[in-house]
This record gives structure tokens, C-alpha cells and sequence, in this order.
């Protein structure tokens, strides 16, 4: 048959005999050596492995996790090659035998397969890829020389193949998983839009060429899969599976972004309904591993999804041996198709990616992701794929026609914002009946431009006309109806050349009533960006238009909000809002990044915790974690501190420290201001900003606070305010200078404040201007913490002050005034900050006393309000208060009972509104809720089932996976407040 000509074969058999002892035998049709042992005692070549089983093992393991954090150690590639070397090549009958056999495929003019079969199952798990080729030297490799390749010859195979070449075009399912709800943490999701983009644009020669025809399926359910292979008369010929794998699952969806592990005896039986299938390439991690080791006798648990795969439903099968971080796998991805729509057979485009990723200077020069991809099969040789005939000419595209005004548009490779990206572009696609408007707020300027230009570049061709245009613009005009109806005639006008003008007889929303008839019948989406909208009133002036937008089906409309302006309350706009609340990104959305982006950052060097120390300087900005993994690939012998500041200089964010306070970014609320004065933390301001932008990451709380000299206001969290303390140079200062001192901080419009400092009151005219002050910020908003003590004091005392007493083991500390007819202290949090982030800010990380009771309740009041930006000073002050525990009443101190801090408590009291606003207009899955709720993917999914525990919410659970819905709401009657 044509593509068994195009090989030579060589097949390589390598089995352990006992523990002591490898039997290898080798077979080509110029002849064979049959079982000839190779003793592994005294075999341990020199800087390599033994050639025990755990020594085996640890070979394996080292190349998984070098390939996994991009290490680039060519040592470990040559002794691995050296312990392939002696097990395969030892005797010198097999080497002859390889040798005489590149001959004779030289002398026809065609390739040499060498098909490796290994057993038990540690010597099926070496990567045979690194073998060595003995005429090249030590450091060369087989699956490098030319018109050579190493494949997997498959163990069992059940059914009959028909390998010939097909006619063009090829038919390929292109499966991209990455459900971004669910708790294993091992499976963390990824951008699939980014890789459906980059394979895409790989792919799109081939499918201009007429060679190619390509169906994507982003939410591969395996009922939406078996739909997809029904649609086609005789299946697919390629599937390519991008996502997470195990060796013995691979990772769907189940419905409203949930994954589920589904059986590889599922997903083969899948496969087996495509007759004509040629090749399945699984792009996901661990689909070339064999599952754990079990019984000898159940030898078939033990084959790899990949081998499994070519046994039951496919004759050629690439599996991946180890986790391939992203860019190795889109450059394997981009050279193998190029490859095959050369027509060149499977095996020399797998070669040409190997090269292609041994070469580059990223993936490759001394990393091993080139020989992860493994290639099986169980029949003959895996040739071309295509025949060569012509084929049909490919159906013309049309460009979008768009109109885009004042777009500053970002770069799409730094952005980690998957669930919010997948609700956008389900919007824009139509994927989310009854929704009618996209609206996106966030608590800093810029992303909300980036998210949405994300999602329209992602939807392709499924959006035909757009136009992009700040509400500003609009509304310079004498006429924004008018303008606006103007800018969408204009677009119509482009597809077809017809022109569409206003009669004279018609106004303004008489023009726009007959546009919509005609946008809404098209794939077209309007973009309003508001972001520097100075009130929700301006929108107001547009509100007519827009509403009779909103009220047709198939209508598009994106508005780009602030995010203190909520969706108005239009008529007939109720339940048709997409809502999506964009919150900053906390450490942990900037290592998941890390992890699929720029993996050297995570090997043996640095560990998650040291890098996600460094996010107090780096921030959320993920142009500087790419920075830095540049510099550290630069410098491999830097410490992080240096490397820090080099990638901060690499990416143009000047210094850590230091230049003018910058100003809120449009469209974005300024971080909460932070002003502090104390003894215990005077001088270390900076510590104090690291020491709360760690807690806020240990509660789930995104973004960070940055210090008073910084020029980073886009994180959103908070910033200390520069003010002169009054207590510079001494442990105690007079009252005079601290209330000067609060009258300044009151001037910066500080939102907290925090006074490490009591005084006795004994001074009428003192205790009048602490009053006076005191009133003066509740006023104005402010939020005042005090320190509690052995006596009523100022301004702990004050009823506008919020005053924090030491509590330990849960009761009130020793030696502490609780006077319960006051209700002071307000709240009593511990006495100690040792053991916490805090402990950096004070001077002595032992001591006790309310002083530092009040840096927790510091903390709790800055993450709680920067989960809800809506709140006032009091609704702080009550969260706080209205959560914390009953402690028991000290002995003799009739009355009510003291309350100690509880801070997951408040947090979770301030996250719930998110929840209870999200399902007020009707029942949501939980990928909606979690696009509605501005915390972290985990916080939304456990606050909601505890929010059913607690019989506030109903789940219910349908053929498109579980909703959930207020209790008033399912039951018929009034939603609760």
C-alpha cells in the first residue's frame, strides 16, 4: 500500500525478564535478534540513572517535571539518552541491525521507523523519544536524525485498518476544554479563546487552501460532542483535543461550565462513531502516561489513554507523556499541521515540530518539551493523510465591517479573565436567551476594554457589523440619537452599498426605530463605553434609544460601565442584563497564568509562595510577570529581588517606590485612601501596605495595597496616604498634634483612618476638639478605628470611633476595660499579630496590647470594603460589628456580652449582596453567578452552596446543568430582601 512504502520498519522490543536482568529483541526485513539479555546490575552509567525499577522511576519523574516547569537542563536529557542507550543499544547485533537498515531506507529514498514496544510498565513509561543515535555521539538523538522517527507500537488492537490517503478537504474536530468551574485543583482552567485563536490561525491556510475543514466545539459536553459527529455523514477524519487529561479521564464540561472527569472508555466510544477516523491528537497532559500501577493480571488497566485509543477506535493516536506548557504546545500544534498540509505523512510532520520546538528559543535550547508528543499506532506505518488531488475551491469570507472610535486597545496575550471571556462571548454569540444587554463595570479603568475586545475578536465570524463608540463621543454631539443612527447606517452601508437616510418627516428616534429593525436581523453588536460617563444620569440622555434596542430579540448591546452605576431600571429591561463585575486580580489568577504562560517561573527555583510574595511589588499587571520570567531566563543565578527590579524596569513601570501619586484611571474608583499613626508602625508603611495585600489575598480579596510613594493606583485595593506623623521621634505625642494630624488626613479624603493613641481626656477644650473631629468625619464618611485600653479613652470612647480591644483564647485580654453600657470596645479582635502578615509592620512581633487588636480590625474594614465599593463608612462599621461572635462576659461585668472580630463572617455578609442583586431578576446558573459576583471563582461557588445550606437559595439541577434562585422567588412568592 502507498503508505507502507514510504517506510522502512524496525521494530524494537525491550522487556524486563526479572528484576535483574532486560531482554531485548529486534526485528526489520533484513533481519532480527531475538531475546538476548542485558544484565541492569553494575549498568548505571556514569551522571545517569541506575536501571532498576526505582531507578526507572526517577528518570521518568525528572523528565515530567522538568518538561512541566520548562527547566532547561540538557545534563538531564544526555543521561536519560544514556540509560535509553544501554537498555536498546548495548548489543551490538541490535546496533548493526538499525544501522543495515538506515542503509536499505536510504537506498529506497524513504524513512526508517524504529517502533518501540517496552514492558513492564517502567519501561513503557521511559520518554523512548530521547534515544540516542549510536553513529551521532552521546548528545545526539535518533528522533532528530533525519528521515528517522521513534514511535509507540500499540499493545493490542481490535479492529481492521484502511490507511489509504483521503481526498481533500480533511474534516477535523477541533475540542478545546476547559471548564472553568469545579475544585480540582489539578486542572485549573486556561484562556480556551487564546488557544482557539492560536490554533485557528494555524490552521487557516489549510482551510483557505481548500485542504481543511475545521468544527470547533468550546463546550464539549459529550451530548454537544456526540451532536457535533451526528451532524457529520461520516464522522471526522482528525480529532485534536486541547485540555486537561489524566491517564485514565479526560476533563469535559457537564453542563454551565462544571467539568467532569469523563471515562476514556466513554470518550473512545465517542471516537468509534467516526468510521473514517485517521488521527486523534490529544494536546492534553498525561494522555501518553499509564495510570497507576495495578495487579499484573488486569494488564489492560495499565494502557494509556493513547494506547487505549489506537486498541478501540483510531489507527494513529498522539499522546503527550508529560503536562506541555502552552507555548510548547501551540508551537508542536502550528509546525505538525504545516507539516501535513505539506503533504508530508504523520510521522515527518510530528518530526518537524520536534525539530521546530528543539530549536526555538523558548521552548527549546536545552528544554525537553520536544520529546513529549508520542506517537502509536497499531498498524501500518503512519503515512500521509491526504492524496494529493486537488482540492475544492474554499468558500469566500467576508471581513467584518466595524467602525471602532477612542479605542485604546491592549494586548491580548496579558489577560487571565476566562469566565468573564466565556460569558461575553456567549452574549455575543447568542448563546444566553432573554439577554438582551452586556453590562460590564469594574473597580479600575481599562479592562472592561479589554475583556470586550477579547471576546469580539474571539467570536469570529459570528459577529458580522460592530460598532465601538464612547458615550462621551455621543453626547458632544448637538444630537446623540441623531449621530448615533448616522454611525449605524454608515456600517449597513458598507456590506451592501445601499444608503440608509433619514426622511424628512421622520425625527431622530423615528430613524433609529427603523435602523434596529434592521440591526437586530443582522449579527451586529453595539458597544457604548461609559466608562467616563460622570454620572449614570448621562447615560439618561441615550436611555429612549437604547431601551428600544433592548427590547428586541437577537439585540447586542454592550455597555462598558463604571462601577458604581448599576444597570438602570428601564422598562421592560428586567431580567434581559448580562451582568458582569470585573474585580481585580488577586495572586492567585496571576499563578494560574503563571503556571500555563510562563511555567519556568515555578520550577525547583521559585515556588508558588516566593512568587506570590513578590505580587506586592509586581501587582496584578501580568506584562510584569512576563518581564520577570524573561529576566529570569536571562539570569538564572539572580535572587527574585533583583530579578523583580529588572522586570519592573523591562516593562516600563519605573521603580518600585517612589514618583508622583497617581491619579484614578478613568472609568475606575481611586483605591481605598488608608491613613495610619501610630508608635507601633511608624517607619514601616511599606511593610504595612506588603502585610495587607497579603491577608487580602489570603481571604480571596484581588488586588493589592500599594504604598504612600507609589504610582500604581490600578490595583484597586487601597493606598496609604503620606502624612507626617505625629509620632516621628517619640513613643507618645500630645493630643494637639494627633488631632492636627487627623484634620490633615480628613483634608486628603481619607476613607480610613487608624489611631494607635489614647489619651485620658482629662482636658475640657481636648475633649471637645476629639468631638468636634470625630463628628467632623463621620460626616464626611469616614471610617475611624481606635484602641481600646484599661480605661475609657479618646477617641476609643467617641461614638463615631470604632474602637478595637485585645481579646485572648476568645475572651477579653487581661487587664482590659469592658464597659457594656457604652459598648466599648466595639469589637475586640487578638491581642497579637505573631504568626500572621502582620507581624512584619510592628517593631516587636511578640507584643500585645489593643494596639495591635486594632491593626486586625484595620484589615477586616479595608477588605470589606473594597469587596463592595458601595458601602458607606457605617455600613462597614455594621458588617463588622453585625458578624462578630458573642465572647463570654468577664466575671462581675453585668450586661451584654462583648464580640470579638470574625472576619470570613463579614466578608461573606458583604459578598452575599452580590448574590442576592445577581438572582433579583431571575434564576442563574452558577457561571452566572460567578461573572456577577466580583470575588474569586471559589469564593462565589462556596458562598453559594452555603447560601443553600442556609435555605436562602434554591438549587435546582436540568439537562443544562444546576440554577440556582432566591427561596421567595422558586416558591412563588416575594424574593426576600
Amino acid at each position: 500500500m502507498e503508505n507502507a512504502a514510504q517506510f522502512e520498519i524496525l521494530d524494537l522490543g525491550i522487556t524486563y525478564a526479572a528484576t535483574s536482568e532486560v531482554w531485548v529483541s529486534a526485528l526489520s526485513r533484513i533481519g532480527a535478534v531475538h531475546g538476548v539479555p542485558v544484565g541492569v546490575e553494575g549498568a548505571a552509567p556514569p551522571g545517569g540513572f541506575d536501571l532498576s525499577p526505582g531507578g526507572l522511576r526517577e528518570c521518568v519523574e525528572q523528565f515530567r517535571r522538568a518538561v512541566e516547569f520548562g527547566r532547561r537542563d540538557p545534563d538531564l536529557g544526555r543521561a536519560i539518552a544514556r540509560v535509553l542507550g544501554e537498555l536498546a543499544f548495548r548489543v551490538e547485533e541490535v546496533r548493526a541491525l538499525l544501522q543495515r537498515t538506515r542503509g536499505v531506507a536510504a537506498d529506497r529514498g524513504c524513512s526508517l521507523v524504529v517502533r518501540v514496544q517496552a514492558a513492564p510498565q517502567s519501561l513503557a513509561d521511559l520518554p523512548w523519544e530521547l534515544l540516542p543515535d549510536p553513529e551521532a555521539g552521546p548528545n545526539r538523538y535518533l528522533t532528530l536524525a533525519p528521515n528517522t522517527h521513534v514511535a509507540r507500537l500499540a499493545r493490542v488492537r481490535t479492529y481492521t485498518v484502511r490507511a489509504e490517503p483521503l481526498p481533500p478537504p480533511l474534516r477535523l474536530l477541533l475540542i478545546l476544554s476547559s471548564p472553568p468551574l469545579g475544585d480540582d485543583a489539578d486542572a485549573p482552567s486556561f484562556d480556551v479563546y487564546e488557544e482557539k485563536r492560536n490554533l485557528l490561525a494555524e490552521l487557516q491556510p489549510l482551510v483557505d487552501a481548500g485542504l481543511l475543514e475545521v468544527d470547533v466545539e468550546d463546550r464539549p459536553t459529550l451530548e454537544n460532542l456526540r451532536h457535533r459527529v451526528i451532524q457529520r455523514q461520516r464522522g471526522y477524519h482528525l480529532v485534536h483535543y486541547t485540555g486537561h487529561a489524566r491517564p485514565d479521564a479526560v476533563r469535559l464540561e457537564a453542563g454551565r461550565g462544571r467539568g467532569e472527569w469523563v471515562p476514556r472508555d466513554a470518550f473512545n466510544d465517542l471516537l468509534r462513531s467516526c468510521p473514517q477516523l485517521r488521527l486523534v491528537f490529544f494536546a492534553g497532559c498525561e494522555t501518553a502516561q499509564a495510570p497507576a500501577a495495578t495487579d499484573p493480571g488486569r494488564w489492560r488497566d495499565a494502557l494509556s489513554l493513547a494506547d487505549l485509543c489506537v486498541r478501540d477506535a483510531c489507527p494513529v493516536v498522539v499522546g503527550m507523556q508529560a503536562r506541555l506548557p502552552f507555548p510548547a504546545e501551540r508551537l508542536f500544534t502550528r509546525f505538525f499541521y504545516r507539516g501535513l498540509a505539506g503533504g508530508r505523512s504523520v510521522a515527518e510532520a510530528l518530526s518537524l515540530a520536534r525539530a521546530a520546538a528543539h530549536d526555538d528559543p523558548h521552548a527549546g535550547r536545552g528544554q525537553l518539551a520536544w520529546a513529549v508528543p508520542s506517537l502509536f499506532f497499531g498498524g501500518e506505518p503512519p503515512g500521509r493523510l491526504l492524496d494529493g488531488r486537488p482540492p475544492p475551491p474554499p468558500a469566500p469570507r467576508r471581513p467584518r465591517e466595524q467602525l471602532k472610535i477612542d479605542v485604546d486597545e491592549g494586548e491580548r496575550e496579558f489577560f487571565a479573565r476566562h469566565i468573564d471571556l466565556r460569558t461575553a462571548v456567549d452574549f455575543l454569540t447568542g448563546r444566553t436567551p432573554g439577554k438582551r444587554v452586556l453590562w460590564i463595570c469594574e473597580p479600575v479603568g481599562g479592562e472592561k476594554t479589554r475583556l470586550i475586545d477579547r471576546a469580539l475578536e474571539d467570536v469570529g465570524e459570528a459577529i458580522d457589523y460592530l460598532l465601538f463608540v464612547p458615550v462621551g463621543h455621543l453626547l458632544g454631539k448637538p444630537d446623540p440619537v441623531l449621530y448615533l443612527c448616522g454611525l449605524v447606517a454608515e456600517l449597513l452601508g458598507r456590506r451592501d452599498g445601499k444608503a440608509r437616510r433619514k426622511q424628512d418627516d421622520w425625527g431622530p428616534a423615528d430613524w433609529w426605530v427603523r435602523l434596529v429593525d434592521e440591526v437586530v436581523c443582522k449579527p451586529f453588536a453595539v458597544v457604548l463605553d461609559a466608562s467616563r460617563a460622570a454620572s449614570p444620569a448621562d447615560l439618561e440622555r441615550l436611555a429612549a434609544a437604547l431601551r428600544t434596542l433592548a427590547q428586541r430579540q437577537n439585540a447586542r448591546l454592550v455597555v462598558l460601565n463604571p462601577p458604581t452605576h448599576d444597570p438602570p431600571p428601564w422598562d421592560g429591561l428586567a431580567g434581559r442584563v448580562e451582568l458582569v463585575k470585573l474585580k481585580p486580580y488577586d495572586p492567585d489568577d496571576v499563578l494560574r497564568w503563571v503556571g500555563r504562560n510562563r511555567p519556568a517561573l515555578l520550577d525547583g527555583r521559585f515556588d508558588s509562595p516566593a512568587l506570590a510574595a513578590k505580587f506586592r511589588e509586581l501587582g496584578p499587571h501580568l506584562e510584569h510577570w512576563s518581564a520577570l520570567a524573561e529576566e529570569a531566563d536571562l539570569d538564572r543565578n539572580a535572587k527574585i529581588s533583583m530579578l523583580v527590579e529588572k522586570a519592573l524596569r523591562r516593562a516600563g513601570a519605573g521603580p518600585i517606590s517612589g514618583g508622583p501619586e497617581a491619579k484614578t484611571p478613568p472609568g475606575g474608583l481611586a483605591p481605598l485612601r488608608v491613613a495610619c499613626a501610630g508608635p507601633d508602625i511608624e517607619g514601616r508603611q511599606k511593610e504595612f501596605a506588603d502585610a495587607l495585600t497579603v491577608q487580602a489575598g489570603l481571604h480571596g480579596v484581588g488586588g493589592r495595597v500599594v504604598g504612600a510613594a507609589a504610582g500604581d493606583v490600578s490595583a484597586g485595593l487601597g493606598r496609604l496616604l503620606d502624612l507626617p506623623s505625629p509620632f516621628a521621634d517619640r513613643k507618645t505625642a500630645p493630643d494637639g498634634k494627633v488631632l492636627g494630624w487627623l484634620n490633615e488626613a480628613l483634608g486628603a479624603m481619607a476613607d480610613v483612618v487608624l489611631l494607635d493613641f489614647a489619651s485620658a481626656g482629662a482636658n475640657t477644650v481636648v475633649d471637645l476638639l476629639w468631638r468636634r473631629v470625630a463628628r467632623a468625619a463621620a460626616a464626611q464618611g469616614v471610617l475611624v478605628l481606635g484602641c481600646g485600653s484599661a480605661a475609657p479613652v479618646y477617641p476609643g470612647w467617641l461614638p463615631e470611633v470604632l474602637a478595637a480591644g485585645p481579646a485572648r483564647d476568645g475572651r477579653v485580654a487581661p487587664g482590659t476595660h469592658w464597659d457594656p453600657g457604652a459598648g466599648k470596645p466595639d469589637l475586640f479582635a487578638p491581642e497579637s499579630v505573631a504568626g500572621t502578615p502582620l507581624a512584619s509592620v510592628v517593631h516587636d512581633p511578640q507584643r500585645q496590647g489593643p494596639a495591635l487588636a486594632a491593626l486586625h480590625v484595620l484589615t477586616a474594614a479595608v477588605l470589606v470594603w473594597a469587596t463592595d465599593r458601595r458601602l458607606r463608612a457605617d455600613d462597614v462599621r455594621a458588617i463588622l460589628v453585625g458578624t462578630a461572635r458573642e465572647m463570654p462576659t468577664p466575671e462581675g461585668v453585668p450586661g451584654p456580652a462583648p464580640r470579638e472580630l470574625d472576619v470570613e463572617a463579614a466578608l461573606r455578609r458583604a459578598r452575599t449582596r452580590f448574590v442576592l442583586e445577581a438572582l433579583a431578576a431571575g434564576p442563574l446558573g452558577v457561571d452566572g453567578l460567578v461573572s456577577a459576583c466580583p470575588f474569586p471563582t471559589g469564593v462565589t461557588v462556596r458562598l453559594v452552596d452555603r447560601l443553600v445550606e442556609e435555605n436562602t437559595l434554591v438549587k435546582a439541577v436540568g439537562a443544562a446543568g444546576e440554577h440556582y434562585s432566591l427561596r421567595g422567588q422558586a416558591e412563588g412568592g416575594p424574593a426576600p430582601a
